[in-house]
């Protein structure tokens, strides 16, 4: 007989490797598939969060959302929304104040930290230029009309613009002066790549240039006399939005539908890594192509994450975010969201914001429901073969390991011999951390140990009906009050027909 201690959940999810050889080893157990199931920084895997209406502009769609950090330590969340108008929303009181009017009516904004203000551009007109507490806050940055588009970026003290093919740049410490000889200019031959400019990224001491067709470039010198643009890789951000500095990386999304990082070496030098969303990236087949510029990443500074939301086919906006947990140097996991769609995100004072086309501002990852609807999280195992794939086999029980940091109450059945249509009744699973039974006269008993800031070790043991030749472990949440926190699983007197 064979006992089978899994106490490391922390793969995420796997849609790369078969059923029968997806890693399901002692050290580390993926995931066949999940949703809003997340790791937790205690080991455990753990229903995720929600979100909550901070405030709405009934009758206006958000379109745009910024954290404009200003000298004086104050975070802003400035908003852009359907009326093409600017505002300051007060994420305490719900209030929005008016700014500017005068944007796009349907165009989602780039903004830019720079110069102790905020650059607002709807790719459309002239960016403006807001600051806090001067007068006037609001005053133009007179771009020629060949500087157009949603690509723009702050780097080495100069405003870079998207032009027809290549780029402009403002003079040394101005946002308003793109005239300046020898200080502000154009550079349009970038090795005769006609294609429009799709995004512009500061990384370290280069600025990545990533174009339409497909190729990526990168300027680097500190002065027009100085100014070289050589080229790097061919896979290239679909837009602004799907590209950002996070893990001390450069991720973005490319056309290819892949996820790629921009890296540097134990030498300083930026180098093109490979693709990082191998584990996932097939389920990007259901990405609705025609919104690829909506794709937006960003940085979850508390949780060592990155967040990439996703517009899927047949549903609202970015209905789906895919977050890359970095879990150590080597390990990182993939996991799923699927939470209220939302038309753009950004992150004020570490705190993810999100817009709606309904005019709302959400709060992400805070609460346990959807703005007060149940948040249905599922979680399935690996197939389970024990090594034995070929050979009919049984198991008597599977003991559930869980935490007592969550109330851990959740629905639970098998699946058996790779058959997702052939399953075991559902069961439920709520384990009370109050009043414990002993191991011998129950089926939940308290372990004795402690973990992690005295939190106490919960086990539930559960038969496991039947023979098989594999078994996956499905879990689900759909209640209100569903959650859990599961640490472990322990599979005991595995027997095998052989």
């Amino acid at each position: 007989m064979l006992n089978i201690p899994l106490y490391n959940l922390s793969g995420g999810i796997d849609f790369l490797h078969s059923e029968v050889t997806m890693e399901q080893s002692k050290t580390k157990c993926s995931w066949f598939d999940a949703q809003n199931i997340e790791i937790n920084k205690t080991g455990s895997i753990i229903k995720m969060l929600g979100n909550i209406e901070l405030g709405q502009l009934t009758g206006q769609k958000i379109l745009g959302i910024q954290d404009y950090y200003h000298k004086s330590g104050t975070h802003f969340c400035l908003v852009n929304a359907s009326e093409g108008k600017l505002y300051n929303f007060d994420t305490g009181s719900g209030v929005f104040t008016e700014l500017h009017s005068g944007f796009s009516l349907i165009e989602r904004c780039t903004y830019v930290n720079a110069f102790d203000g905020c650059i607002v551009n709807d790719g459309v007109n002239d960016p403006v230029f807001y600051e806090y507490n001067v007068t006037p806050a609001i005053s133009q940055c007179n771009t020629p009309s060949t500087h157009r588009g949603k690509p723009l970026c702050l780097h080495k003290g100069r405003l870079f613009v998207k032009t027809l093919s290549g780029l402009g740049y403002s003079a040394l410490g101005k946002y308003n002066d793109w005239t300046t000889a020898n200080d502000a200019g154009v550079i349009e031959d970038i090795w005769n790549d006609y294609s429009e400019v799709t995004a512009l990224k500061s990384y370290g001491e280069y600025l990545a240039i990533h174009k339409k067709s497909g190729n990526v470039y990168l300027l680097t010198g500190n002065s027009p006399e100085t100014f070289e643009v050589t080229p790097f890789g061919d896979k290239a951000a679909v837009s602004q939005f799907a590209v950002n500095n996070a893990l001390n990386m450069q991720l973005y999304y490319s056309e290819n539908a892949s996820i790629y990082p921009l890296t540097h070496n134990s030498l300083g030098q930026i180098k093109l890594d490979d693709e990082i969303s191998l584990m996932i990236s097939k389920d990007f087949s259901n990405i609705d192509t025609s919104k690829l510029t909506d794709i937006t990443i960003l940085e979850h500074p508390i949780k060592n994450q990155v967040w990439f939301f996703m517009p899927y086919q047949n549903t609202d906006d970015l209905s789906v975010c895919w977050i890359l947990h970095k879990i150590d140097k080597k390990n990182i996991a993939w996991m799923k969201r699927v939470a209220l769609p939302v038309t753009c995100a950004t992150v004020v004072d570490n705190i993810i914001l999100t817009g709606t086309s309904d005019g709302k501002i959400l709060q992400e990852d805070f609460g346990a429901t959807l703005n007060g609807a149940p948040l249905p999280a599922f979680w399935d195992s690996p197939w389970f073969h024990f090594g034995m794939p070929e050979f009919l086999k049984s198991a008597d029980k599977l003991f559930f390991s869980c935490s007592g940091e969550r109330l851990n109450k959740f629905k639970y059945f098998f699946r058996k011999n790779y058959d997702r249509n052939k399953v075991t009744n559902t069961k439920e699973i709520i384990i009370n951390n109050t009043n414990v039974l002993d191991y011998d006269s129950g089926e939940e008993y308290d372990s004795g140990l402690v973990y992690a800031d005295n939190i106490p070790l919960r086990t539930k043991k559960k038969k496991i009906p039947g023979k098989f030749l594999s078994l996956q472990l499905h879990i689900e949440l759909t209640e209100l009050d569903d959650d859990i926190a599961l640490l472990g699983l322990v599979f005991t007197d595995i027997i095998s027909e052989e």
